[in-house]
């Protein structure tokens, strides 16, 4: 029996990234795939870091974030994981673009998600949920 898939959600593969997606290769041993949305930063100390280990995928080659809509990010991100259905998806938090995409493929799947969040109680006033 294989390792399970995991998919990590990122907007864009940066320096800060690529570290993290290496260590947790690394640690996991099993297929992973960083499912980056945009391979394009506007801030050029944030363009994308190549990684040595983990496999990076690009949905929307050369186009920035902001030039990508919510609708356009949903299907690509739905497309991606129904052809690769990840035994684990990894969320960067809640508000960055295929967030909530990602979320619900999971959930209609029961597939397990890992959120990593830097928020906490001192950051700002939350919401109760």
């Amino acid at each position: 029996m294989g390792m399970t898939a995991a998919v990590w959600l990122a907007n864009n593969v940066s320096h800060y990234h690529r570290a993290r997606a290496d260590a947790f290769a690394r640690a996991w041993g099993g297929p992973f795939t960083v499912l980056e949305l945009s391979n394009r930063n506007s801030l050029a100390v944030l363009q994308r870091g190549a990684c040595d280990i983990a496999h990076v995928e690009t949905l929307f080659t050369g186009k920035a974030i902001t030039e990508i809509g919510q609708a356009e990010v949903r299907r690509a991100v739905w497309r991606y994981l129904e052809r690769c259905r990840p035994g684990v998806c990894c969320l960067n938090g809640w508000g960055m673009p295929g967030t909530a995409a990602m979320l619900d493929w999971a959930l209609e799947r029961a597939v397990p998600c890992v959120l990593m969040s830097e928020t906490n109680a001192r950051d700002s006033v939350s919401a109760w949920w």
